[in-house]
């Protein structure tokens, strides 16, 4: 199978590339996206055809923008192989995908880390959730976070669930747990492993891993938190 996707750049001044991360592209290294190393970026107003080679590869991938700093603003989804001889077993899959973000946008970063008087971007602000998180950063902002909406994943009782984890942030260090319920890790950065379960899982930029989850705690109706917070930085949860 070949994925094949057309970027169109609808930005007035800067370039565009994606980058698939993970896959193997072998045979077409030069649909990687990585500007100056495997091929030229696609130009403001311009569009470009990526031919992404899928033969031979099952799991849990994600793709990205791979220009300049743009990363840090966001654009990355999921991309997810399906193995048509699958031998984990599990009733259900939901999506889990966690990012570091910065309220100050990639520009005004790039800006300071350009410039000969260089200025470093800082720790992220706050941490999403399949792209929605609490806009705090200090204890001030607490009660602003707390009226904050957050993201949810709706399960059911006494089921198994795969949960695809992604890291598509750019800088931090996440220790992720669920309340009252452990991980069992099963795949790492598209490869199967023996199962180990853990009671929270450490993961960094750019990886991703599969985890079984057994729902067999709590009532109908009920929820349990879900909680990610940086490690060897300074401290953000989400």
């Amino acid at each position: 199978d070949v994925l094949n996707v057309t970027v169109h750049n609808e930005m007035h001044a800067e370039w565009f590339s994606l980058h698939w991360h993970g896959l193997k592209l072998h045979g077409a290294t030069w649909h990687d996206g990585v500007i100056g190393a495997t091929q030229c970026g696609t130009p403001p107003r311009g569009r470009a055809t990526y031919l992404v080679p899928l033969g031979g590869q099952a799991g849990t991938y994600f793709w990205h923008a791979h220009a300049g700093s743009l990363r840090v603003d966001g654009p990355a989804g999921a991309l997810i192989i399906e193995d048509p001889n699958e031998p984990l077993v599990y009733d259900e899959e939901r999506l889990l995908q966690v990012t570091d973000w910065w309220h100050a946008d990639s520009r005004q970063q790039a800006a300071g880390l350009d410039q000969q008087d260089f200025q470093w971007i800082g720790d992220p602000q706050s941490i999403l959730h399949n792209g929605i998180g609490a806009p705090c950063h200090t204890r001030s902002d607490w009660l602003k976070c707390r009226n904050s909406t957050l993201a949810e994943i709706s399960v059911h009782r006494s089921r198994t669930y795969r949960l695809r984890i992604i890291h598509s942030g750019a800088l931090s260090y996440f220790r992720l747990r669920i309340d009252g319920h452990d991980l069992t890790i099963v795949e790492a950065d598209g490869v199967l492993v023996e199962p180990t379960t853990v009671s929270a899982l450490l993961i960094n930029a750019g990886q991703r891993y599969s985890v079984l989850l057994r729902t067999e705690h709590g009532m109908p109706g009920g929820a349990f938190w879900i909680y990610s917070s940086t490690r060897y930085r300074a401290p953000v949860s989400g």
